[in-house]
């Protein structure tokens, strides 16, 4: 059995153990960081409505969402934030970006203050590379016995993913943070080569999701079904996805087509007009409600081809979701994504897809059913082999008490 330290984890969330859409994010890790932490405690950003109930030795701390509630109205804050040298660096890089800036050393300045008021030596573990990673590390300037250390997601990595092309602060909480762990080797390599200063700091610990204890079924009445799951947003590119089913529909009229996607939060009003409307008689679109939940879906209806169309990714939870239940994968080639789509998984597609040529790589996989179907086996085992929630999640425990011991 894992020796278990002594100290307290503070894990800090967007809003779990609340109505927080990180909870496939931290609950699988919970059963492993059990079992090397006195008590793992889940510190919320946001703290509304009735919490989830959590395994033993997990506990949750709201003070931190109640004083970010406040830190517009708090002169210390302003005070902290006022004589941060850190804040004139931002604001002289990028005059433009000030309020952006002011609002993230708010932040980071309430967090300060915040851990603080940890008496005992621990351990802070942060899900991005943002303003709470700062303010950790800064709190510690008058000899609070804390680590940082933080994982990287895509969105506080990569520039491109926000509109103003900016990340504050970033070289700031690269520093200041005890630890890196990036969930893919793409992204380690990219900070690495931004910082490469700092590259000792960081090491690549892929994140992972459970087993679902089922494999997709596949069609057996010469449909061919594609799924797909996601935010319905810009970036992801469903409408592209859309663009190509219904030219693929019209190229090859004599075999009938569905396209079934998942939203991760509100449906795209477009993307389901088209749905209803003009489409080709041997094509079926269906959106599902955003409360519909992923693997029961792939457990109760029939799908051959899993598709992403994102236009950049960290490494996709989504992905990792498909592989596991056996559903090869068609994705484009963002991000860690090439770290589990493969020719052996599924297909792998440049960025810079358009609808014509995602046409071409949706009929080159779906026009042999039974090549596809033997594509099933790898992508499940490359699932196991690489983002296995329990084999990742005991490493990464481990991992984070080694830090303290």
């Amino acid at each position: 059995m894992a020796q278990c330290s002594k100290s307290k984890l503070f894990v800090f969330t967007t809003a779990y153990p609340f109505n927080g859409a990180d909870r496939p994010f931290i609950e699988p890790q919970l059963p492993f960081l059990t079992r090397h932490f006195a008590e793992v405690v889940l510190v919320p950003y946001l703290a509304e409505g009735s919490p989830r109930s959590l395994p033993a030795g997990v506990s949750y701390d709201t003070t931190y969402s109640d004083l970010r509630l406040g830190r517009f109205f708090s002169l210390s804050v302003w005070i902290g934030v006022l004589r941060d040298r850190d804040v004139y660096r931002e604001l002289l890089r990028r005059p433009g970006q000030s309020i952006n800036i002011i609002k993230y050393a708010l932040v980071a300045r309430a967090t300060a203050l915040w851990v603080r008021k940890i008496n005992n030596p621990t351990l802070c573990y942060t899900m991005s590379l943002d303003s709470i990673t700062l303010g950790l590390a800064k709190g510690r300037d008058q000899g609070v016995l804390i680590k940082v250390i933080s994982r990287c997601i895509g969105g506080d990595v990569y520039e491109d993913q926000q509109a103003s092309l900016y990340i504050p602060f970033k070289r700031a909480v690269l520093e200041s943070a005890d630890r890196i762990f990036p969930c893919s080797e793409v992204m380690t390599e990219y900070l690495a080569s931004q910082h490469p200063r700092l590259a000792h700091k960081m090491e690549t610990l892929r994140m992972g999701v459970p087993d679902p204890e089922f494999v997709a079924t596949s069609s057996r009445d010469g449909v061919r079904r594609v799924v797909s799951c996601g935010a319905m947003i810009p970036l992801k590119r469903f409408d592209l996805l859309a663009q190509a089913m219904v030219k693929l529909a019209r190229c090859q009229p004599e075999v009938c087509f569905e396209w079934r996607h998942i939203p991760l939060g509100p449906a795209d009003n477009k993307i389901i007009s088209m749905a209803k409307n003009g489409l080709p008689p041997n094509l079926g679109i269906f959106i599902e409600d955003e409360s519909t939940p992923v693997m029961g879906t792939y457990q109760n209806t029939p799908a051959d081809l899993f598709v992403h169309t994102s236009s950049s990714e960290g490494l996709p939870f989504v992905i990792m979701e498909a592989l596991s239940c056996g559903l090869p994968v068609l994705a484009t080639d963002v991000g860690g994504v090439s770290e589990l789509v493969n020719s052996a998984t599924g297909g792998l597609m440049p960025a810079s897809i358009d609808a014509e040529k995602l046409t071409d790589c949706l009929w080159a996989l779906l026009k042999d059913p039974e090549k596809l179907q033997a594509k099933k086996e790898a992508a499940r085992n490359c699932w196991k082999q690489r983002v296995n929630s329990d084999s990742n999640y005991a490493f990464f425990a481990e991992r984070l008490a080694s830090l303290v011991s």
